[in-house]
């Protein structure tokens, strides 16, 4: 369902194990959980920070890295890049990295069209000399002043936020060098970290405290997130989502002590915008295809084609009923088209159904079709009593 998924930090190790390696997600959170503690696992006591603090003038690093890289090993074995005996092709996935000069860069387990402009696809000419899996990730989540940078095939690499705290844009980028950059974005995912609550200054700062927050803030994701979206128009926005949790204060990358909290406050978020990115990653999978020519009649287009599913038909309407009453119908913004069939196919049905549609001359967005669904729960939120979302292309 997810054709691109790119993370920087500690969400390309997210990346990796969700979408290449197929975790479930409760294997992801126990991993990433007991690496956490086995990395940091001193930094809760006095004792331990002022280890931290001795190891970081001596060494340059606050923590050891030799304890990541046996993680990483055990955990994220082969290579990112290449054939992988056994397995189906699923997601293209990219990890962001930093380079010696600042120079951003990026490991995938895909080609695009070309080389990109403004950073670097990291590919050697000798497949032999591929990053493996482990080293890909130690070089998203090599944190400056935590851990020691990566060295790959004779470059340097350190943590990915420092050239993409937020690697939605780089996925908008990537996506056109992989597809057609003609060819809209159905569904756009960002997942935030956690966001504290930004208290404005009750007194004057100092030049250079001023700088550490505007470099602070410039690292943060769910700002540049904003940044992002405010370059959208408002049909586009609809297409875009942004999940992230408020946390009662900012928490360092090594405090690991603050993981139940972090898990409280995922549970006390609220359900109702994880049931309409559910929605519409499911709708998605829906698509309008011509099944003849555009015939043209007295300043009309006629189309004739059908609704088609390119997953399992039957996963998906059953992920849909499971959300929604089993009331849905595809719909044009003047028209009702089609109900959405519950019970036709049993395995994996393609053809949902077959339509006919009229569109004047002007009208250039002819697979613009939508699903509406109406919820069973009657305790959900008024916006979900019907919600309307686009389906493919």
């Amino acid at each position: 369902m997810i054709d691109l998924a790119v993370g920087t930090s500690s969400g390309g190790l997210t990346v990796l194990a969700k979408f290449h390696q197929k975790w479930p997600v409760s294997h992801c959170a126990s991993v990433f959980e007991t690496l956490a503690r086995r990395c940091f696992s001193t930094s809760g006591s006095a004792l331990g920070k002022l280890k931290a603090v001795v190891k970081y003038i001596t060494s340059d690093a606050m923590y050891d890295e030799r304890f990541l890289e046996g993680a990483l090993r055990e955990n994220f074995p082969g290579h990112l890049f290449g054939y992988i005996p056994g397995t189906a092709s699923g997601a293209k996935v990219a990890l962001t990295a930093t380079s010696g000069g600042n120079e951003r860069s990026i490991f995938t387990n895909y080609n695009g069209s070309a080389q990109p402009t403004g950073y670097t696809v990291v590919r050697p000419e000798n497949n032999e000399d591929e990053a493996s899996l482990w080293q890909a990730a130690r070089a998203t989540t090599a944190a400056p002043i935590f851990f020691k940078p990566i060295t790959v095939d004779g470059q340097e690499y350190w943590d990915g936020g420092l050239g993409f705290p937020n690697p939605i844009e780089l996925a908008m980028w990537e996506s056109t060098r992989i597809w057609d950059k003609n060819i809209s974005r159905d569904v756009v995912i960002s997942l935030g970290t956690g966001e504290a609550s930004k208290d404005l200054p009750k007194r004057k700062t100092h030049s250079i405290q001023r700088l550490w927050t505007s470099f602070m803030d410039f690292l943060d994701g769910h700002t540049r997130y904003g940044d992002i979206r405010n370059g959208l128009d408002e049909q586009r926005r609809q297409d875009f989502f942004r999940l992230n949790i408020e946390l009662p204060f900012p928490i360092r990358l090594d405090d690991v002590q603050s993981i139940p909290l972090q898990k409280e406050q995922i549970h006390l978020r609220p359900q109702g915008q994880l049931i309409e990115v559910a929605t519409a990653l499911l709708v998605s999978n829906f698509y309008f295809q011509l099944d003849t020519s555009p015939t043209y009649d007295g300043g009309f287009y006629l189309c004739e084609g059908s609704i088609r599913c390119r997953g399992i038909y039957k996963d998906i309407v059953n992920a849909l009923t499971t959300l929604y009453q089993p009331d849905m119908e595809f719909v044009t913004a003047n028209e009702t088209l089609t109900s959405l069939d519950l019970q036709g196919c049993e395995t994996n049905c393609h053809n949902i159904a077959t339509l006919g549609a009229g569109h004047r001359k002007e009208d250039k967005r002819l697979s613009q079709i939508y699903a509406m669904e109406r919820p069973e729960n009657p305790e959900l939120p008024d916006m979900f009593q019907i919600t309307q979302k686009k389906v493919s292309g």
